[in-house]
């Protein structure tokens, strides 16, 4: 823009100089009576021709004034309106996240809310239960099932001393839907590795089958053989393997 006005203004100071020329030609032309009139024209006109140059450039100035003021109103306008958007959406996508984070909280709560209930009613059902036993570990219960005088050595078979602690435990799965079942079935170290894996996978498919029983569904139910590699007590006694043999009954939120 700024070189387009420029380029005006270098047009209107040359016709004025060539206004100029060509009364010089003509005075030169003229006889001397008329020289002296010519001159005195050619004066006045220049003196006309500096008005009007001079009302030409006070006219491109405000021009110019205009253009720039217009310009400035435009760029504050267009920055305005821009803040106004941007002040919008950061105040939408707050707002989106605000309510995603208020959300993930409460389903947090609801969650350990309902483990809390079940962690109470499993305490509370199993109290005189010397067999089992309830461990809480974040929203996470572990109830252990322990073997005295649970499985025998390279037995698989529930002992029928269990039969009232799977009651309880099964009644309370039933109420809390939302929870998923681990049944990790662990030996002691008497036997081979590979002989101890399939026995500890034995003994968890038949706790399983009594919760079957019971009505608990079976997609809900998974299956873990763990053998000898995590011990619950020591194995150079017969009371500590006797605590290793033992299932482990893991209950946690659906995911």
């Amino acid at each position: 823009m700024w070189r387009n006005l420029n380029r005006l203004l270098c047009q209107i100071e040359r016709e004025f100089y060539l206004d100029i020329r060509l009364c010089l030609v003509y005075s030169t032309s003229s006889p001397r009576e008329e020289k002296k009139e010519s001159t005195n024209f050619l004066l006045g006109g220049i003196d006309k021709q500096k008005e009007s140059s001079t009302m030409r450039k006070m006219i491109l100035i405000g021009i110019i004034v205009s253009f720039v003021l217009l310009g400035c109103a435009s760029s504050s306008t267009h920055t305005s309106r821009s803040k106004t958007v941007r002040g919008v959406s950061e105040g939408e996508i707050g707002q989106e996240t605000k309510g995603e984070v208020l959300g993930a909280v409460a389903e947090t709560d609801s969650v350990t809310e309902m483990m809390n209930q079940q962690e109470a009613q499993m305490r509370d059902a199993l109290a005189d239960c010397e067999r089992a036993v309830v461990k809480r570990s974040g929203d996470v219960l572990t109830i252990v099932l322990k073997t005295d005088p649970g499985f025998g050595a390279g037995a698989a078979a529930s002992p029928p001393t269990f039969v009232n602690e799977i009651d309880e435990i099964a009644q309370i799965m039933l109420a809390y839907p939302k929870t998923s079942i681990i049944v990790e079935g662990h030996t002691d170290n008497t036997g081979s590795e590979t002989y101890n894996l399939l026995l500890s996978a034995r003994r968890a498919n038949q706790i399983k089958h009594q919760f079957l029983q019971r009505g608990v569904p079976t997609q809900r139910i998974k299956v873990v053989g763990a053998g000898e590699s995590r011990p619950a007590a020591t194995n150079t006694t017969a009371q500590g393997r006797q605590m290793n043999r033992r299932v482990e009954i893991i209950i946690q939120p659906q995911s």
